[in-house]
Parts: C-alpha cells; sequence; structure tokens
C-alpha cells in the first residue's frame, strides 16, 4: 500500500511539474493550458486545480479564480503542495484571512501534524491574530516539547500585551508570560540568548528592574554574547531607569573608560552627575570640608550591586588596609591640584591647561574609577582623565572634545553654576575642538548644535580666530586639501551663527561670486571616482544657498529674478563633474519644482534612484507636486510605483515577522509590527492612493471606462475608509543639507503645520474623490458589466441605489463646503507666503491647498455640478412617478439657473487662464509659470468634472427624450408638463458652451507654448542674462578662462562646462513647460471627443 502511494506521489509531481515550470517564467497562459490537461485526466486533483487558480489569477481573471480556490476549500484539502498553492493564491489576492481557514480545516484532520501546525501559526502572524498564535503555539508545544514553540507561546503573549491598555496587560498578560518563562528557567531549559533577551523585555515591561538585574548578574547573563559588552550596557541602562544615580555614574565611567569615544555615554553620565549634584547641594558646606571626594559622596559599588569592580579596583580594596587615610588625603590633595596653572603633568581639557598631580602608585586614578562623580570639580577632574589618555593615541577621538561641550552646555542649561569655571570658556573650547579636526567633514555637524552657546557679542570673535587658524587671506585659494576643508567649515560655521542673513543681495551674490571661484579652483583636489563626493562641491552648495537668498530678496524688490536660475546652473555643473552628489540633486529637485518645471524634476527624482522606504520618506519631495504640473504621465507613473512599494511592504514586513519567529529574533518582532503599522498609516501612502485613482477616474476617454475603473476601485461613498487619527509622518526633513541659523530651520511646530497641511489637503481630495465616486454610480443604461455596486462589508447592504446616492451627494457635498469654507478661513491669501516656509530653504515645497484656496472657484463649480446632477435625478423621478406635494417648475428652473451658472464659471476661469498667460510673457520671475500650470491644472479638472456629470446626466436624460409627457394633474387635462424640451434644450447649450470653454482653453495652452519657446521669452533672458547688465556671478564664470592663476582645470571648468551647464538647464525647463502644455491639450483633445457624445 505504502509502494502504491509513493508511485501515485511520484506521477502526481511528474504531473505537476509542467505547470510549476510555465508559472516560473510568467507563462501564464501555458500554465492554464497544462492545467487543464491534468484536470481532463484528474478531474479531482485539488493541486491541480489550485494551480489553474493562480494561472487565471495572473491572467487578470479574479472572480474564476476565487469560484476555484472556494470549490477546493470546501474540500478541505491536507496536502501540503495544495495548501501552499493556496497560501500564494490568497496572498496576491490579499485575504490573508483565508489562509488561515484553510489551515485550520487542515489540522482538524490531521491534529498530529507539526508542518500543518506551525503553517497555521504563521497564518496567524499574518493576520496578527496574537491569541490564536497563543493557543496553536501551545498546541504545537505539546505535539512536540521544543523551546521554540514555547516560546512563540511566550512571544504571543507579550504582543497581546502591546495592544491591549496597561491595566490588562502589566495585570494579566504579563505575569502569565513571567511566570511561564520562569518555569523554564527554574527547570533549566533556557538555551538560547534570545529567550533571555524575551524574559529581559518581559520584566521591562512591567518595570521590575531589580529583577532583570538579578538575571544578568546570574548565569543567564553570561547567554548575552551577541554585542561587545552586551551585560554592563544593559546594566547601566536598567540602574538609570531604577534612578540609583551613584550607581548608573560609576557604570558609565567605567563604560567610558574602555570606550571614550561613545557619545551616549557621555550624555548618561552628564545626567547621573547632575541628578547628584541636586542630591548633594544640601551637603555643600560638609562637602567643602571633606574635599570633592570626602565620605558623604562615597559610593563604591560591589558585586551584590551588579557592579563587578575589576583588577584595579580589587587592588585598590588591598591597597585600603595599608594606606589609610593617608592615601585619602592624597586623593584629595590631587583633585584640588586642577586648576589653570603648570602642574608636573598637563593635560588640555576644555580649552584650559588642567594640572593632574598623581598620586604614588597611581592610586589616585584608581580611586576615580571606583567613586561616582557628585561635584562638577570631580566631572572636571574625570573629563582630564579621559583627555589624558586621548592626548596619548596616534589617532585622537572627537568624543572627548565635544564632552566639554555637552558639559558647557547642560551647565549653562541649569543656571546653578558658572560653566566658565568648571567647563572653561565657550570660544575656547570651540576652537580646540577646531583645531583637531577643523579638516574633516565632521566639524560642522559636531559643532552646530553648540554654536548657540556663543554670545552675541562673542560671534565675531570666534569667527575672527577660525580665521586665523585657517589662514587663508582674502582672494588666496588653499594650498592644500586639508586648508580647504577648513575654509569649508569656515564658511558653514559662520553661515551657521548668522553672519549671511544680514548680508544684502548683492552681497549675497558677490559672496556666492567668490565662493565658486572656490569651488573652480578646488577641483584638483576632487576625488577622481565618480561614486565619491568632491569636496569642493560645498562652495557650490552654499553659493546656490546665498543664491536662493538672494532670489528672496528680488522677490520683495523690482530687481529682476535672475539669481535662482543662476543655482541652477550652479547645481547641473556641480552634477556634471560630482553626478553622486545627493545634496545637489535634493537642491535641484526644489528649485526646478518652485519653477513648476515637472519634468526637469522628474529627471532629477529619477537621479536619487529613490528605493524601498525612500519612496514614503522623501517621495513627497516630488510625487506631491508632478501633478500639478499638468504632466499627468508621469504623476501615473510615480504614483504606480509609490503604490507598488506600499503593497510589496505588506508581503514582504509578513515575511520578516514570520522569519523572526522562525529563527527565534524576538526582540524584533515589536520593531517589524511597529513598522508595518507606520507604514500603512502613511500620509503620503493614502494621499498618493487617492491622487491615483482620482487621476485615473478624470483621465478616463468615457463614461464606459469610468464605470470600469471604479470597478477595480474600493470606493464607498458612503463611509470614509481613512482612519485619520492613526496618520503618521513618515517624512524626512532632515535629508537636505542645511547651514541656516535655527529660526531658519525646520522645528517640530513647523513640521507639524506641514504635516496639517497635508491631512487637509488628503481630506479635500478624498471628499473630492468619494463624490466622483457616488456621481459615477448614479450612471444609467451602460453595457452589462460595466457598472457594479458596492457591498458595505459592516452589514452586507448594497450601497448603488440612486435614490440613496441623491442623499449621499449632498450629504458629501455639505462636507465639502464645510471643510473647504474652514481652510478659507484657516489659510487666508495673505498668509500664504508665510505658511510656504520659503525662507526656509530645507523646508518642503508650499502645499497644494494653497492654490486651490487661491481659486476656490473650483468648489463652487462642483457643488453646482453636483446639484445638476441631483435635479436631473430628480426631474427622472418625476417623469417615473408624478409628485402633488412639491411644484415641479420651481425645481427645473433651479436646474436651468444651475446649468447656466456652471457655464458661466467654466468660461469664466478659462478667461482668467487667458490673462495669466499674458501676465506670465511679461514677468520676470519663473516660479509664476508655476502658479499658471498650478491654475491650469485646477481649472482642466473642473473641465474633467463637467464632463463626468454631464455624462451621468446624458445617460439619464437621453431615455427621456422619446418618452412620453406625463400628466402631473389629472383632474386638470389642461396642466400638462410641457417643460422636460427646455431642460434638454439648456443641457445641450450647456455642452455647448463646455465644448468652447475646452477649445479656449486649448488655445490659450498654445499661446503659452508660443511664449516659452520664443527665443526672446522671459525663460531664455532669465537663464542666460541680461547681456548689457550681465550678473556679476555669470561675468566672473566666464571669465575666469582669462585669469592667470587659474589650472587647466579651472578653465575646462568655466569654459566647458559652465556654458552646457546653462543650456541644460535652458533647454530642461523650455522642454518642461512645452511638455506639461502638451499633455494638458492632448487630455483636453481626448475630452473633446467624448463631449460629441454628450448632446441629448
Amino acid at each position: 500500500m505504502a509502494a502504491k502511494t509513493h508511485v501515485d506521489i511520484s506521477v502526481s509531481e511528474r504531473r505537476l511539474r509542467p505547470i510549476y515550470d510555465w508559472l516560473d517564467v510568467g507563462n501564464n497562459k501555458k500554465a492554464l493550458q497544462e492545467a487543464d490537461k491534468v484536470l481532463k485526466k484528474q478531474p479531482s486533483f485539488q493541486c491541480a486545480k489550485v494551480l489553474k487558480a493562480l494561472a487565471l489569477l495572473r491572467l487578470g481573471k479574479d472572480d474564476e479564480c476565487e469560484q476555484i480556490l472556494e470549490s477546493v476549500r470546501q474540500e478541505v484539502p491536507c496536502e501540503d503542495s495544495t495548501l501552499q498553492a493556496m497560501t500564494l493564491c490568497y496572498r496576491e489576492i490579499h485575504k490573508p484571512e483565508k489562509i488561515c481557514e484553510i489551515y485550520e480545516g487542515a489540522t482538524k484532520k490531521d491534529p498530529a501534524n507539526e508542518e500543518l501546525l506551525t503553517q497555521l501559526f504563521m497564518a496567524h502572524v499574518r493576520v496578527n491574530d496574537y491569541r490564536k498564535q497563543q493557543q496553536t503555539a501551545m498546541a504545537l508545544y505539546k505535539l512536540k516539547p521544543k523551546n521554540p514553540y514555547y516560546f512563540w507561546a511566550v512571544m504571543s503573549l507579550v504582543m497581546q500585551a502591546y495592544n491591549a491598555d496597561d491595566k490588562l496587560s502589566k495585570g494579566v498578560v504579563l505575569p502569565l508570560a513571567e511566570r511561564m518563562v520562569k518555569k523554564f528557567v527554574e527547570e533549566g531549559k533556557v538555551e538560547a540568548e534570545q529567550e533571555v533577551q524575551l524574559y529581559l523585555m518581559i520584566l521591562e515591561m512591567q518595570q521590575k528592574y531589580s529583577e532583570a538585574l538579578e538575571v544578568l548578574s546570574g548565569p543567564l547573563g553570561a547567554k548575552l554574547v551577541s554585542c561587545l559588552n552586551p551585560v554592563p550596557i544593559r546594566r547601566a541602562g536598567l540602574l538609570m531607569k531604577m534612578k540609583r544615580w551613584s550607581d548608573t555614574n560609576l557604570s558609565y565611567k567605567l563604560l567610558l573608560r574602555d570606550d571614550i569615544d561613545r557619545w551616549s555615554f557621555y550624555q548618561d553620565y552628564f545626567t547621573t552627575s547632575f541628578h547628584l549634584f541636586d542630591e548633594s547641594s544640601s551637603q555643600e558646606n560638609d562637602t567643602d570640608k571633606k574635599g570633592p571626594m570626602g565620605d558623604s559622596n562615597v559610593n563604591v559599588l560591589n558585586v551584590g550591586e551588579n557592579i563587578n569592580l575589576d583588577s584595579e579596583n580589587a587592588q585598590l580594596e588591598k591597597c585600603e588596609g595599608t594606606l589609610g587615610k593617608s592615601v585619602d588625603q592624597q586623593c584629595k590633595s590631587s583633585v584640588k591640584g586642577v586648576s589653570l596653572g603648570s602642574g608636573s603633568e598637563v593635560v588640555q581639557g576644555g580649552g584650559e591647561a588642567v594640572s593632574l598631580e598623581k598620586c604614588s602608585g597611581g592610586i589616585s586614578e584608581e580611586v576615580m574609577w571606583s567613586k561616582a562623580d557628585t561635584t562638577p570639580e570631580d566631572i572636571r577632574h574625570f573629563l582630564a582623565i579621559i583627555s589624558e589618555k586621548n592626548e596619548k593615541l596616534s589617532r585622537k577621538f572627537r568624543g572627548p572634545y565635544l564632552a566639554y561641550l555637552e558639559l558647557y552646555q547642560r551647565l549653562l542649561g541649569r543656571g546653578k553654576e558658572n560653566p566658565n569655571e568648571i567647563a572653561g570658556d565657550i570660544v575656547e573650547l570651540l576652537l580646540l575642538y577646531f583645531q583637531n579636526f577643523g579638516d574633516k567633514p565632521c566639524c560642522f555637524p559636531d559643532l552646530k548644535i553648540f554654536l548657540s552657546l556663543l554670545p552675541e557679542n562673542r560671534k565675531q570673535e570666534f569667527i575672527t580666530k577660525v580665521e586665523d587658524i585657517v589662514s587663508l587671506p582674502k582672494g588666496q585659494f588653499p594650498d592644500t586639501a586639508q586648508q580647504m576643508q577648513q575654509h569649508i567649515n569656515l564658511i558653514e560655521l559662520s553661515r551657521r551663527i548668522g553672519l549671511h542673513q544680514s548680508l544684502s543681495r548683492d552681497d549675497k551674490i558677490e559672496l556666492a561670486t567668490s565662493l565658486i571661484s572656490h569651488y573652480a579652483h578646488g577641483i584638483c583636489f576632487a576625488s577622481p571616482l565618480q561614486t565619491d563626493f568632491s569636496m569642493n562641491d560645498m562652495y557650490a552648495i552654499i553659493a546656490c544657498h546665498l543664491l536662493y537668498e538672494a532670489w528672496l530678496d528680488e522677490q520683495m524688490s523690482d530687481i529682476p529674478s535672475t539669481s535662482l536660475a543662476k543655482a541652477m546652473i550652479i547645481l547641473e555643473l556641480v552634477l556634471s563633474l560630482s553626478p553622486s552628489n545627493y545634496h545637489a540633486k535634493l537642491l535641484l529637485l526644489k528649485l526646478y519644482s518652485l519653477v513648476g518645471a515637472g519634468g526637469a524634476a522628474q529627471g532629477i527624482y529619477e537621479l536619487l534612484d529613490l528605493k524601498h522606504m525612500q519612496l514614503d520618506s522623501l517621495g513627497h519631495l516630488h510625487c506631491c507636486h508632478i501633478y500639478s504640473s499638468g504632466l499627468y504621465s508621469h504623476a501615473a507613473n510615480i504614483y504606480e510605483t509609490t503604490l507598488k512599494f506600499f503593497t510589496a511592504n505588506y508581503k514582504d514586513s509578513v515575511d520578516h515577522l514570520t522569519f523572526s519567529y522562525k529563527f527565534g529574533s524576538f526582540l524584533t518582532i515589536e520593531e517589524f509590527v511597529e513598522f508595518r503599522e507606520r507604514l500603512d498609516n502613511s500620509l503620503h501612502y493614502t494621499s498618493t492612493t487617492v491622487e491615483n485613482m482620482l487621476l485615473e477616474i478624470l483621465r478616463a476617454n468615457n463614461q464606459v471606462q469610468r464605470l470600469q475603473t471604479m470597478a477595480q476601485m474600493d470606493i464607498n461613498p458612503e463611509k470614509d475608509k481613512v482612519d485619520w487619527p492613526k496618520l503618521q509622518d513618515n517624512r524626512d526633513l532632515k535629508v537636505m543639507i542645511a547651514w541656516d541659523p535655527p529660526d531658519r530651520q525646520m522645528s517640530p511646530e513647523t513640521t507639524k503645520e506641514t504635516f496639517d497641511l497635508g491631512v487637509d489637503l488628503l481630506r479635500l481630495r478624498s471628499l473630492v474623490l468619494r463624490i466622483m465616486g457616488a456621481a459615477i454610480m448614479m450612471t444609467e443604461n451602460v453595457p452589462a458589466g460595466s457598472k457594479s455596486l458596492k457591498v458595505d462589508e459592516t452589514n452586507g447592504s448594497e450601497i448603488g441605489c440612486e435614490g440613496d446616492l441623491t442623499l449621499v451627494l449632498q450629504g458629501l457635498i455639505d462636507e465639502l463646503d464645510h471643510h473647504f469654507s474652514s481652510l478659507c478661513a484657516q489659510y487666508p491669501l495673505e498668509i500664504h507666503k508665510k505658511k510656504s516656509l520659503l525662507n526656509v530653504i530645507a523646508a518642503p515645497l508650499p502645499s497644494r491647498i494653497f492654490p486651490l484656496v487661491r481659486h476656490g472657484s473650483w468648489c463652487k463649480h462642483l457643488q453646482v455640478m453636483v446639484d445638476i446632477l441631483i435635479g436631473v435625478s430628480l426631474t427622472r423621478d418625476d417623469q417615473k412617478q408624478p409628485s402633488c406635494n412639491a411644484s415641479p417648475e420651481s425645481k427645473e428652473i433651479q436646474l436651468w439657473s444651475n446649468m447656466s451658472d456652471a457655464a458661466d464659471m467654466l468660461e469664466c476661469s478659462v478667461k482668467e487662464i487667458k490673462e495669466e498667460v499674458l501676465m506670465c510673457r511679461e514677468s520676470s520671475d519663473l516660479t509664476n509659470r508655476k502658479s499658471f500650470l498650478e491654475h491650469a491644472v485646477i481649472v482642466v479638472e473642473m473641465i474633467e468634472v463637467t464632463i463626468l456629470v454631464c455624462g451621468v446626466c446624458h445617460s439619464i436624460l437621453k431615455p427621456m427624450k422619446n418618452a412620453p409627457l406625463v400628466k402631473k394633474w389629472k383632474k386638470k387635462k389642461e396642466n400638462i408638463n410641457t417643460q422636460q424640451p427646455k431642460t434638454l434644450d439648456i443641457y445641450n447649450n450647456m455642452v455647448s458652451r463646455l465644448k468652447q470653454s475646452l477649445e479656449d482653453m486649448k488655445k490659450a495652452m498654445e499661446m503659452w507654448e508660443q511664449d516659452v519657446s520664443s527665443p526672446s521669452s522671459v525663460v531664455v533672458t532669465s537663464v542666460k542674462g541680461n547681456s548689457n547688465a550681465d550678473c556679476s556671478l555669470s561675468a566672473l564664470l566666464k571669465d575666469l578662462r582669462l585669469n592667470d592663476c587659474t589650472t587647466e582645470n579651472e578653465q575646462k571648468c568655466a569654459a566647458v562646462y559652465w556654458d552646457a551647464s546653462q543650456l541644460k538647464v535652458l533647454q530642461k525647463l523650455i522642454d518642461s513647460y512645452l511638455a506639461s502644455s502638451r499633455e494638458i491639450r492632448q487630455l483636453l483633445s481626448k475630452k473633446a471627443k467624448n463631449i460629441e457624445s454628450l448632446h441629448v
């Protein structure tokens, strides 16, 4: 019998092999044919049926696929190959809950199958059903008593606590998980490091830090070996949570002795030291008498307090018995010897010479390592010891130097001690760091957080002293790469403390010109590898920041705006020589977007080559604004790419979770769950989804296509599916480099403001989408299969009835009106410039809410169009079932008025576009092109909405054209409804005026194209400059090759790359504007064909 079964399995595998092969290579038609062949021979072959369903699914036949899967599911399959194929199908159709159902059925049939139970557990992991995870894991452990299964159950309990409230989690769930692990600990069954980590996590979640310390000090602590010093670091963190400041302080001192460059250790060390200061403040008099290391402040940790003293401390304990009080006195004298004077040994710390008198036999240092630092002098002494150790190294670390700055900052924030007496003079501290690391790129990032400590009257003094260190007179160029990096750091520091902001526009351009000359000279120090950043690139990027500020100054004056174009040329030059510099790409992307050059911005966005999480964290830089430039095809491609990432993330994050359980990485499970939730609730994800659906609906060529598009979307007009409270901001707003003062940086307040703007925009667009969806659902007399009613999953009721949709539409339009009115009140026109955050170069681009508020007629137009649709629907209803409760004439008169108003609004908006074309022709500011395109896209959307509503009205009015007139009052035969023909006439007139507005819009875009492509256009003038009064920056770059001091590389940069970059920018701008105009005209041409069929 067994042999026969084996033969059957071999035959089955041989028959299925061709199906698998065709599926693997993507030839789903061949796979379907092979599956049909197998099923002809074996009609009941479950695996072949499922593989056929998979082929149908990948051919786009979802309904047939689901029918086959349902039939197989009812048979309750148990074979692994069948279940795996069904799992694949359900994952691709996004129904992971069905995977749980099939494995639950299989385990009921075969409850002793370990593999089936394992797969059932993983199926519950995919849907985050932690309770069933726990039950399945315990069933597995009872079947096969293995540690992983037991700890799967424990981790499932921890995840239940993660989702429960504090009372339930800390009172019931976590104690149960603790008891389960404790049982294993007592029985000696804990084997792996991750099991110990899970035990510690459970204790910390319950705030049982003492028990966690005992675990670390016991035999289980020896199992923690995955990182360097895991036990001491973990112990110090627990002591910090327990607020045992003395023990924590000593722990971090010992950790810093082994790693003097670990910045987090310094921060925690200072935190504990200042807590000890506060605790000992009442004993200051005694401390002064006994010395900073007197008996009252000594806190020596022993093994019982969970700190293992090393051999040096053990030696100290031996010495105590022999040396007695004399040692203590020597130590006190050593600490008192810390002064500004000279001594036997001098350590440079805090910008001052610190004298350290060593005790005989080095006992003073040993005592220092065994006592907590409870006074400022103790900290000073400790940092001096660390600095001494650092000075002896061949390669110095930055941590000890930055520690003095951190100490100064904390002392200044406390306001209780004089930071100059304890840490040293702030200018000297900064200069000491610059002397050692001023030739490194890390210099500015390290110092920028401490520059705010400089008093206003000492900023220039600091810069002057840094200039003395750099030793580069004005007009000269660096001789070495190190000197060039020092000079770059000097400029960055000057900008950070605000010296550039006080310059006039001409001074900023002059400084930018000087920086570009340094950039050209620095090419000789550039890296030969294109994958590396060139050191001199920062000169050019800072120059572009200055030009951006000059452009802001030009905005407030009558000076022609050319600085922004010059910045674009410089950045293109930088990218031609250093193609990997993402700082230049990010800034250039913003500048192109600011002037509405969507095509050029798209090219830079592609050069960034964003992957995976970057599509969420950096996608807002371009994805949110490409639609406003009129490049609908690019917008559709970006939306598709972005949504593919989020869809793939759901599958990938599930795999991450299952692998975490399989390999026992319990600490990562919570992180993966949070990561998945963060992406699922991303504002960017939700916004992109809504914009993509709107774009697909509005680009549809006719009503049938709109209905087909709607059938593929999950739109429920009655129910808002966005979980507004859970929306999260995943943007990375620190990626763009900036050296501006803190008042011109993104603060938490401005970050929240921009996020709120994004939420408001999403709410607005979501309402528009639901209104469009409800309108399309009211279409009548369409081909079978094009219109599908949605079913509300909560109660199973259909939501497609026109009567219900009329009420839904009215409710949505009222909600839209309320929301838009609140936006207009919240963001009046006079604050748009301030809220746009243009003065913050690292800020995101201005929100699309501002043009929508500025051109608010679109909202009123949408309301009128919805009123027309509701009126036409009521007219149809009156014809089917005459009503005696209201006068039909008043309804029809209102309908006629709405049709006329809608046509008037559209004509008025198109007229505004024509006027704006003339304004762009005369304006030298390229950003006006962005404003024009934003307005044009809004008007095109108004036209598309009008066509959509007219398409629905056409489906309702066309059957009424030849319908017999209905007598409204049977008793009075003379009162016959004669209004119907007039309604049709007014409707046709509205469609004719719509067509004329569309043609006028096309002509306006043609005029704009001619202006943009003209050789004398403002775009050309802005980029090339005025030949009669060329700006100093452009003149310098063109004349660099005539300077006898320049090298051959500099001449090449000026002569070739500058001209090429200028032409590149000009061509990109013109091509972008023309592409936007052409796409808009092409879309309008397609809509014009649709209009021809809308007449009744």
